[in-house]
């Protein structure tokens, strides 16, 4: 199901609202739950994004479109970990070049490939790992300008292939002993790296 941009039952507080929090037990969004396009700008002051591990269905574009979030909390491993993710559809496509951190769930075990690809907006700067993650997909933060420093949790066997590559600003990396493999190219072109 979908709602029009102006029908959702929270509609007439949507200058009021800061914090989208879904509940666990939520399973699906509609389509254009939070959209915030166009000259009425429903959900203007909506900074920081909650999404619980039971979420499963996928991502669409205009559920969150043009809401301005700043910190986005990601509990669903089906979301990052499971979902089909591109260097044209990563998770910037879905929360917008302004998200300034994402904080990835203790539920979460993998990062999938592109998942985070690409955020080229000065803006994305902090991703916090959970421990209990197992892997890091191919691609996974490759691209993001300014990520400066990654924590990767002792839970983390596998580091995919140019999983940070191109990662220009990044000049600290911590690897848990929990880490087998790391694939070719992983920290290709971090060259701040020491």
């Amino acid at each position: 199901s979908s709602y029009s941009a102006n029908a959702t039952p929270w509609y007439q507080y949507g200058q009021a609202i800061k914090h989208i929090n879904i509940e666990e037990g939520v399973t699906k969004l509609a389509l254009n739950s939070f959209y915030n396009a166009g000259a009425s700008a429903n959900y203007p002051n909506v900074r920081t994004l909650s999404i619980p591990s039971t979420l499963g269905a996928p991502i669409e574009t205009n559920f969150f479109y043009g809401c301005p979030l700043k910190t986005v909390t990601i509990n669903s491993d089906t979301i990052v970990g499971k979902a089909s993710y591109s260097s044209n559809s990563s998770l910037q496509t879905k929360f917008g070049a302004q998200v300034e951190e994402y904080i990835i769930g203790g539920g979460v075990r993998s990062i999938a490939n592109f998942a985070f690809y690409n955020q080229s907006a000065d803006s994305l700067c902090s991703i916090y790992l959970p421990e209990g993650l197992e892997a890091i997909g191919n691609w996974a933060f490759g691209y993001i300008d300014h990520l400066t420093s990654v924590t990767v949790p002792s839970t983390v066997q596998t580091i995919g292939t140019d999983a940070f590559a191109g990662c220009s600003k990044l000049h600290s990396v911590e690897l848990g002993e929990g880490l087998k493999t790391v694939n070719g190219q992983a920290f290709w072109m971090c060259d701040n790296l020491t």
